[in-house]
């Protein structure tokens, strides 16, 4: 929260995240604190090990959103099946539903131009996904109701991959030869 402050250019859009901040962990924190105080020394440690465990889960989580952001690939777990682009006239064409559990996967050829179509209904854009970043080709495309059109040409083989413009949700381009 105070990179986000940081970077948000204004002391005073800067003093009011921060202040926003502090006022909804405050309930938490307070929660947290009064229970952890009517606790016997037994279970004060258990506690302790459980939420060092929980502040280490999530801190890997943020790494790997951040690392996202800036284009490396950090997913453990890739369960998705790649769509693979079809070659029509002059360029290779692939469409994709959007979700709002994630991104698809796709495959498409180095060289080629690439026409994407993503499909998104109202109900599965969110605030989260309504924007893809795509680090390595330096592009940001805001998604809409309908029909969102991206076009590239990939020029190296391997994998990009993209993210939502929070780092949460991911997919990734595989380039081929």
């Amino acid at each position: 929260m105070q990179l986000y402050a940081l970077s948000s250019g204004s002391w005073w859009m800067g003093a009011l995240s921060m202040l926003l901040f502090a006022v909804g962990t405050v309930p938490l924190m307070l929660g947290f604190g009064l229970l952890g105080g009517r606790l016997n020394k037994r279970a004060a440690r258990p506690m302790r090990i459980a939420s060092g465990v929980l502040v280490a889960v999530m801190a890997v989580a943020m790494l790997t959103n951040g690392a996202s952001l800036i284009g490396w690939n950090l997913r453990i777990f890739d369960v998705q099946k790649a769509e693979a682009a079809a070659m029509e006239e002059t360029a290779q064409q692939i469409r994709s539903e959007l979700d709002w559990r994630g991104y698809p996967d796709i495959t498409v050829k180095k060289g080629v131009p690439v026409r994407w179509v993503i499909h998104a209904e109202a109900r599965k854009l969110t605030a989260c996904n309504s924007e893809i970043v795509i680090p390595a080709l330096e592009m940001r495309i805001p998604l809409k109701e309908g029909e969102t059109v991206i076009e590239f040409t990939a020029t190296d083989a391997g994998v990009i991959p993209y993210t939502c413009w929070m780092g949460m949700l991911h997919g990734s381009i595989t380039v081929t030869e």
